[in-house]
Parts: C-alpha cells; structure tokens; sequence
C-alpha cells in the first residue's frame, strides 16, 4: 500500500514540475531557431537580353523549416543597354520543398524588362541551393 501511495504522489505532484516551462533549458529553442532562420548576403552578375547587364548584391533572409524566403533586398546596378542603379526589394514564392515558384521585384529602370529580369532572378535562387544543408 505504501508502494502504491509513493508511485502515486510521484505521479501527481513531480511529473508537472518535471514538465514545467522553468525546467526546460531556455537557450534550447533559440539555438534550434537560430539553425533554422538564415540570413546570407550573395554577389552575382546577370545577363540579358539585349545587352543588358545586372550586377547585383542582395540579402537573403529565409527559414529552413518550412523552406521559404522570407524577403530579399540589396542592389542593383545595370551596363549595356540598359543603365541605372537601384535599391530594392524582392518577393519570392517557393513550394514545400524550397523551389523558388517566381519573384516580384519593385526595380523601376529605364530599359529594364523586369518580366524578364524577376525570371532570370528566379532561376538564379533556384541556382544558389538556399535549402541544401
């Protein structure tokens, strides 16, 4: 009877201490969050269509789990036939497994196709393998 009355007050009064949110490690989950969230800044050149010629440096801030990115921003500067250079900001779609689908950019400048421009940025994501560990 004494056995049964010890394995109960052990089951009743410590397993809550025992699960209690004081008794877990408090660096535990940001150490795990902070393997998980990546922030990477990348250099890179581009060619288009008519001569046009993209050099960027961009930051990338994105989640491994799910794999998606969360913004993109940096700098643009363009030669060729086509000139400028620009601050901006990006928008990138991925599916489940971190393909990058298509990205919208906010770069306005003159001689610029930026269909063809956020096409070749999205091949260009898909290229640096953001979520191969």
């Amino acid at each position: 009877m004494k056995k049964v009355a010890s394995i109960l007050f052990m089951a009743l009064f410590l397993t809550p201490c025992l699960l209690s949110a004081e008794s877990r490690n408090p660096y535990s989950e940001t150490e795990f969050e902070a393997k998980l969230i990546k922030v990477k800044t990348f250099k890179g050149k581009l060619t288009l269509s008519g001569g046009c010629n993209v050099e960027y440096s961009i930051t990338i801030d994105y989640d491994i789990l799910p794999p998606r990115i969360n913004s993109v921003h940096g700098t643009v500067t363009l030669s060729g036939n086509c000139t400028g250079t620009q601050t901006f900001r990006m928008s990138a779609a991925t599916d489940d497994k971190g393909k990058v689908l298509s990205v919208n950019s906010d770069v306005k400048l003159d001689g610029l196709r930026i269909d063809e421009f956020n096409a070749a940025f999205t091949k260009e994501l898909n290229d640096l393998n953001l979520f191969q560990q």
